[in-house]
């Protein structure tokens, strides 16, 4: 295989051979059979520039087309975002990118979402006098290029960044989930160019139960999702007693939606997304993922 090109992805195409069907007099959940996917590897195409090996960080459908993004490294280890789109999860095209900071140019892509036929993304390299990670959002311009969007460092970083986690889209625009120094905290916006910052929001932000931490984020009906942890006061780690609790924070429409907590599943923080599948006995509609297990 050539040195410009990799097998960078397997998992995107799946072929179904056994589905769903709905017989009209039995029970809606005992008629569900599992499914049996075909894996078949991929090659995604070099993007332009000097070889490297290619790294894909996340995937996401987006209207009719598939696309996936990372980054190229070298052999010393340097980055360059790359990003990748298919009409049919098997003919692979790269985009361009427009990268406008000197971080920008070595972001490596790592979460993707889709609203209204068109892909936002998070980018991030480590650097600094602290090594600490340089962030900023990418939006897709009508030609298909993906450009990094200016903002101010602290936005994303300064004295009270600790991460900044997943971007997610929904009816009412754009989220990302993540964690300041007062716990919990989400970046809102309507268009994918100007984020704004909510922390230390009752309920996300710690308080007296604990400290937060946002891991992941997903669009309902009628507002959002975040999946995180709760730290009790008092824990000290994932490994002693009392550990995090997984925790689920649901919600309205808008910038700036209040936020009630419920409890999920045992273990450590995980994602959450959407599901249109069922368990036995209840459909389900969010799935949040933790280290014990699902809720």
């Amino acid at each position: 295989m050539s040195r410009r090109r990799a097998v960078a992805l397997l998992a995107l195409v799946a072929v179904l051979l056994s589905g769903c069907a709905r017989s009209p007099d039995t029970d809606a959940d005992a008629d569900v059979r599992p499914l049996t996917l075909a894996w078949q590897p991929l090659t995604l195409p070099a993007p332009p520039g000097p070889p490297g090996r290619l790294l894909v960080r996340d995937v996401v459908a987006c209207a009719d087309r598939w696309y996936v993004v990372g980054a190229v490294a070298d052999a010393v280890g340097d980055t360059r975002p790359a990003a990748w789109s298919s009409p049919d999860g098997v003919t692979w095209t790269a985009l361009r990118m427009l990268p406008i900071s000197h971080y920008g140019r070595q972001h490596v892509l790592y979460s993707v979402a889709c609203r209204d036929g068109r892909i936002a993304l998070l980018g991030a390299k480590s650097g600094g006098a602290h090594g600490n990670p340089r962030t900023a959002t990418w939006r897709q311009s009508p030609d298909g290029a993906l450009t990094e969007v200016a903002a101010p460092f602290e936005l994303f970083g300064g004295p009270r960044a600790v991460n900044v986690a997943r971007i997610a889209a929904g009816p009412s625009g754009w989220l990302i989930a993540g964690s300041r120094r007062d716990g919990a905290a989400v970046w809102s916006s309507a268009d994918a160019d100007r984020f704004a910052l909510r922390e230390g929001t009752a309920e996300l932000a710690g308080d007296g139960r604990g400290r937060t931490s946002a891991h992941d984020a997903a669009a309902g009906p009628a507002g959002w999702f975040l999946a995180g942890s709760l730290l009790p006061t008092g824990g000290t780690s994932f490994c002693r007693s009392p550990g995090p609790r997984p925790t689920v924070w649901r919600g309205g429409g808008g910038c700036c939606p209040p936020w009630p907590a419920t409890a999920g599943a045992p273990g450590g923080p995980g994602g959450v997304g959407r599901g249109g599948g069922r368990f036995p006995g209840r459909r389900v509609r969010r799935v949040a993922v933790g280290r014990g297990g699902l809720a």
